[in-house]
């Protein structure tokens, strides 16, 4: 009976996505990482910094693995090490983080998890965690916590990402003659896109550099229906390669992700990223291994940062920081739902609750717009504001200092003034047709529509880059505010208000919260990125 009602307390705390609870055998291999801390904790910013910022003398000078090792050295590695296997003898221990050891990955039995931790674990749906949902995780040992920043894996449960495209394809017996979208904004295909924002025929690239997009959960693209989609459109023909999981039968936005970074990264080799659990530190480590690593990452998949535990949060963004140290671009959609909020039924607004992890600071954030007659306005839905975690970073004051003295803000005391504002860019994100079966059967629309289309546009910049012998772009935000203007189109109109909340961010002249620094045009992309 006790164990029962037991059973029924933790199934209560259980995310509404996740199975119920169930016991996990003691003998079942059981894998977390452990975030060390850092001997000098300013050095990976330091690091970012010096490759990201224009005028640097270390400018987009990219760190080989030894260098990244010596910035990321942890203190305390044989502690923790001691201690992982006084709990867990039959622990296995990897080190990662480009073998600095500042991130270990640790595989032991169930049992011997639970020893060291001193907490029970139960299987939720595939993941095994801590039977205690919904409480502190217990202190780590006192001699090893003062080396241990974050427990991955362990104690948290990931939540379902809410960032995905609106309005599933139909079949295409029920289109008719035309193909319908639930939003405003004219249809949207490659050609479209190519001509509003001038980009030249596609050709098949020397292959110098590759993109990939993010897929969690239960994420799955047909390659079939890239090739009619590739077909259809004029596009060079690029198989897709595939790290993880492409079984999951939830095609809506793997398919649009795969198909529009082909159709603005045209020509370049392609990788589907994925993984099970939307836990974007233990996917970005997983990414980092890939050779030759892909440098584009586009991200569709994201909620309020409100749903995740800040450490996580934190291991996320350091890793994309890594990721930056080795050239690599990162951009995440901005969210569906407008300034996002938290609250309760009687009070729906209490506060607003921005993207993650478009909030990262290592992360480009992109907006959306839609097209109507040729003009390009901000999307209502588009998700914007101040991060509630993460500072405002140096290279953004100018850009927010300009918008909070020009434009008409909601109260303060929604938001976190001092915060990372979202989005740093924009690109259409409605209306888009995708191919599903192999025909076009519908549209789907959002920033995670908007997001691989600025990716793949990242991408062939880093291409023709490669070609002439230059390095990658790497992290491009401190460039992009580097300049006068916006990155192409600047958008003036819209805001993204959300409904049960008084008001939202406004479009503005320059920089704003709703589509950032605008909308991308190739001729201004290159002039900003090949420099």
């Amino acid at each position: 009976l006790l164990r029962v009602n037991m059973m029924l307390a933790l199934n209560l705390l259980v995310p509404a996505h996740v199975s119920i609870a169930t016991l996990v055998s003691p003998n079942e291999t059981v894998t977390f990482s452990l975030v060390l801390t850092r001997r000098r904790p300013q050095a990976l910013a330091e690091a970012v910094s010096a490759v990201s910022e224009p005028g640097s003398p270390r400018f987009r000078r990219y760190l080989s693995d030894r260098e990244l090792a010596d910035v990321l050295e942890p203190t305390g590695l044989p502690v923790v090490e001691s201690w992982v296997m006084s709990s867990a003898p039959s622990a296995a221990l990897r080190k990662r983080a480009h073998g600095s050891g500042q991130v270990i990955e640790v595989s032991a039995p169930a049992a011997q998890v639970s020893v060291m931790f001193g907490v029970p674990l139960m299987r939720y749906g595939r993941l095994v965690r801590a039977a205690t949902q919904g409480a502190p995780p217990p202190p780590l040992a006192p001699h090893v916590a003062p080396h241990i920043t974050a427990v991955l894996g362990v104690f948290e449960l990931p939540k379902r990402a809410t960032t995905r495209p609106s309005q599933k394809p139909r079949a295409a017996v029920e289109m008719g003659a035309g193909t319908s979208c639930d939003f405003k904004g004219d249809h949207i295909d490659p050609s479209i896109l190519a001509k509003q924002y001038g980009w030249p025929r596609p050709t098949v690239g020397p292959g110098h550099v590759s993109q990939g997009v993010a897929a969690f959960e239960d994420a799955e693209f047909k390659p079939s229906d890239v090739a009619a989609f590739e077909v259809a459109y004029g596009l060079p023909n690029m198989s897709f390669s595939v790290k993880g999981p492409n079984d999951g039968g939830y095609f809506g936005e793997a398919s649009l992700d795969t198909q529009y970074i082909v159709a603005s990264g045209a020509g370049i080799p392609s990788w589907f990223l994925s993984q099970s659990a939307f836990d974007l530190a233990t996917w970005c480590e997983t990414v980092l291994t890939v050779y030759p690593l892909p440098t584009v990452w586009s991200i569709s998949w994201g909620g309020g940062e409100s749903n995740y535990p800040i450490d996580a949060q934190r291991a996320a963004d350091d890793c994309f920081a890594r990721a930056a140290l080795k050239g690599v671009t990162v951009l995440a959609a901005s969210g569906d739902d407008g300034t996002g909020s938290q609250g309760s039924l009687f009070r729906p607004c209490k506060a607003f609750d921005p993207t993650y992890p478009a909030s990262s600071p290592h992360v480009t954030s992109v907006g959306a717009t839609f097209l109507e007659k040729g003009g390009e306005h901000g999307w209502s839905y588009s998700g914007g504001g101040y991060s509630a975690v993460w500072a405002r970073p140096s290279w953004q004051d100018a850009a927010a200092s300009a918008y909070e003295s020009s434009a008409s803000l909601p109260p303060s005391s929604l938001y976190n003034a001092s915060g990372r504002i979202t989005p740093d860019v924009a690109a259409l994100g409605t209306c888009y047709v995708v191919f599903s079966g192999g025909v076009e059967t519908g549209t789907l629309s959002g920033t995670s529509a908007a997001t691989p289309t600025f990716a793949g546009m990242i991408a062939r910049i880093n291409d023709a880059l490669a070609s002439a012998g230059k390095p990658t772009v790497g992290f491009i935000n401190p460039v992009l505010y580097n300049t006068a203007g916006s990155v192409g189109t600047d958008i003036v109109d819209g805001n993204n208000k959300k409904r049960g909340c008084k008001s939202g961010f406004p479009a503005a002249v320059g920089f704003d919260a709703v589509t950032g620094l605008g909308t991308p045009l190739a001729s201004r992309l290159y002039e900003l990125l090949d420099v």
